[in-house]
């Protein structure tokens, strides 16, 4: 599923106005969605085959109703494809610290002696 999140109308008829971008959406979906602010932009403005979800009031106090669901079309990514998706490694944006690798033997396991320190009960059933 893909969420396309769209601050305001322009920004949503620029994606508009590329439909390789949506193809690719799609292509990577079942189901795609835009998200947008209530008012952005009419039903009928967004092609059918996408879902429409609208923002009603701030992003930290408001609601998101769904106006349209989205149409749902069975998709099997090609392996390779799944498999870049899943490699991928996570883009840190200043400020933001990088989410651990997946592979990260080493952080796990301070994860599990840090869980294993917390609650001593643990470590006597591990034993």
């Amino acid at each position: 599923m893909v969420h396309e999140v769209k601050v305001s109308r322009a920004d949503l008829l620029s994606d508009l106005r590329h439909a390789a971008k949506r193809e690719s959406y799609q292509w990577l979906a079942c189901e795609t969605y835009y998200v947008l602010p209530a008012g952005a932009a009419e039903l009928h403005e967004i092609p059918e085959a996408f879902g429409v979800w609208l923002l009603t009031g701030s992003i930290n106090s408001g609601t998101l109703d769904l106006a349209r669901p989205a149409r749902h079309v069975p998709r099997k990514l090609p392996f390779p494809v799944w498999m870049a998706l899943a490699n991928a490694t996570p883009v840190a944006r200043d400020g933001e610290s990088v989410q651990r690798e997946l592979g990260d033997a080493s952080a796990a396991d301070e994860v599990i002696a840090s869980a294993l320190n917390a609650d001593p009960s643990r470590r006597a059933n591990d034993a």
